[in-house]
């Protein structure tokens, strides 16, 4: 968990609205501070980082917990790279704070230097990946997707570390230019590195984080780069083993683009396991943007989203959907930003920011409510488990199991309650899809000839399959963020039947890595409703983030789903 020390300073505006720039001061919600614009110092990882670069991560820290920042990745093959900020100007008449590009072919890196140079001096955010193609076999997507010798790529005098030190050597250069231009860039290579399907996540996470380290040391300690804010970007959960250290990391986040426009909260909260509750989370791709107003009921404030090019945005994203994003005063937009160079500097603490997070089902309430306090404020917190659950202990700065309890607040406060289930509780909200398709989601295996769809009709779920594909996996419903105790009983049941008789393979399993399977069995689905009950034991160890899948492909009848639930029996 970070330690490293953040600095707030507290700076009373006394100016009348006409001289104060359009969207340079908000009031933050959630803070108790009236008329102020406030500045959180955060400590850059990169040593005496550039004016802009520590202005900008001032500001991305100091707008954590209130705003979103709305982000659009760019494609250069559809209509020009600006396809996608033409395509959501249209639709709302506004553009994304923060635009993304990539280093992923050679001939195309001045311009994406130009354009995130233009983009900086339009007012905007500028971020950079890297679909970096394996050393030794060449650039572009399916080159990043090979497999290389990490080990040997990292051992000096190999021609796999010659030709990675030539891939550095060419991207160093480019964000040198960046830097004499005065450009800040978010920095978010080696994306998606617990995924296993890009070269540099293939090795396992030791070598992952020896890689982050020498591409980190050889940029800013070699080349002298302090432009940049280094971002880790997960895919799915957050796993500690796959984090370089906090010396090396200035932000942390998480990409899905399973289901719709829910906040994500479990994925949200994984990062920020390995964080700390007080450093900005982002959502670095995203397939569908999330919703904003049910980000802020969940208390799931991401730092930012990065809507991915092409037909992730126009097929995934409804253009009410997007206006309704774009246009939320929870939202950032690019005419809403203000001048970054405004967050620029040091300073002294006398406020304090109050986070907390919940394991299990509750919520934690705060008075005063405010998520920014003056220090030496004392602020009660109370959990409130959910009906079925009970409350059991706080985590972080207290261990007590006292409710509520009262803290003063000196420095930064991170605070954890745990809430566990009674027996017989539904761990599966929305079992019943009451409310829709929130929480779950389907996935096809496109590549071998499977295309389903699902949605809720009359109160069931439906999966509708147009070509089955060879597996029964190659068609999946799936209940994502299952919460699994190592030597407990549980009861998993539902009903379910089917367009024509077939079968279906339900499993519960881990969400990655090898997909263990914690219980699983095939099921004889007939034309007729029917419920089916199994109980099975958690023998592996405890897993947070189990899924249930319903495994329906092979067989081209549609399947019929409705109230699933997985409880404690014993």
């Amino acid at each position: 968990m970070k330690k490293r020390t953040l600095l707030f300073l507290l700076i009373v505006i006394c100016v009348s609205s006409s001289s104060v720039l359009a969207g340079s001061f908000f009031k933050f919600e959630g803070s108790e501070l009236e008329n102020t614009k406030d500045i959180i110092y955060a400590n850059p990882v990169t040593p005496h980082p550039s004016p802009e670069a520590r202005a900008l991560l001032n500001y991305l820290y100091s707008i954590y917990g209130q705003k979103m920042l709305a982000g659009q990745m760019e494609s250069i093959w559809v209509d020009g790279p600006d396809y996608e900020l033409n395509y959501i100007k249209e639709h709302t008449g506004k553009l994304p704070a923060i635009r993304g590009l990539d280093f992923i072919n050679e001939e195309d890196n001045d311009n994406v230097v130009q354009r995130a140079i233009d983009w900086w001096r339009r007012g905007g955010i500028p971020t950079i990946m890297w679909h970096w193609g394996a050393p030794t076999i060449g650039e572009g997507y399916e080159a990043s997707k090979g497999t290389i010798d990490i080990e040997a790529a990292l051992t000096p005098g190999t021609a796999e570390y010659k030709a990675m030190m030539a891939d550095l050597d060419r991207i160093a250069d480019h964000l040198q230019k960046l830097k004499e231009a005065n450009v800040p860039i978010i920095w978010r290579p080696l994306h998606e590195h617990n995924g296993g399907w890009f070269w540099w996540s293939k090795g396992g996470p030791e070598q992952f984080n020896r890689l982050w380290r020498f591409m980190f040391n050889y940029f800013v300690n070699e080349r002298g780069l302090n432009n940049l804010i280094w971002v880790l970007g997960y895919t799915s959960e957050a796993d500690p083993a796959w984090y370089p250290g906090e010396e090396y990391v200035d932000l942390a986040g998480a990409d899905t683009y399973d289901g719709g426009a829910e906040p994500r909260v479990r994925m949200f909260n994984s990062v920020r396991k390995v964080v700390g509750l007080n450093e900005p989370v982002v959502y670095h791709e995203c397939g569908v943007m999330p919703d904003p107003e049910l980000s802020k009921e969940q208390g799931v404030h991401w730092s930012w989203f990065m809507t991915w090019h092409t037909t992730w945005l126009t097929d995934n994203n409804p253009i009410d959907h997007i206006k309704d994003v774009y246009n939320s005063k929870f939202v950032l937009t690019l005419d809403e930003l203000p001048n970054v160079m405004d967050y620029a500097g040091t300073g002294e603490s006398t406020i304090a920011r109050v986070s907390t997070m919940v394991e299990g089902a509750g919520v934690i309430t705060k008075d005063p409510v405010a998520n920014i306090v003056k220090k030496g404020t004392a602020v009660t917190f109370t959990a409130v488990p959910k009906e079925g659950w009970e409350f059991v202990e706080w985590g972080g700065v207290s261990t007590s199991t006292a409710n509520p309890i009262e803290l003063e607040v000196n420095e930064n406060v991170g605070l954890f309650a745990k809430f566990v289930p009674v027996s017989g509780t539904n761990l599966l909200e929305n079992g019943d899809f009451s409310d829709g398709l929130n929480h779950w989601s389907n996935y096809n295996f496109t590549d071998q000839g499977a295309s389903a769809s699902i949605d809720v009709i009359d109160g069931k779920c439906v999966v509708s399959i147009k070509t089955a594909g060879k597996e029964r996996y190659h068609v999946q419903l799936i209940r994502p963020d299952i919460s699994l105790k190592k030597g407990k009983k549980y009861q998993l049941s539902f009903d379910a039947y089917a367009q024509n008789q077939r079968k279906a393979y339900v499993k519960i399993g881990q969400q990655g890595g090898d997909y263990l399977e914690y219980f699983g069995e095939t099921f004889s689905l007939s034309t007729a409703p029917k419920t089916f009950t199994r109980t099975f034991a958690m023998t592996e160890k405890s897993d947070n983030n189990s899924r249930l899948e319903f495994n329906v492909g092979l067989e081209g009848s549609n399947v019929y789903i409705d109230n699933v639930s997985i409880s404690i029996v014993e």
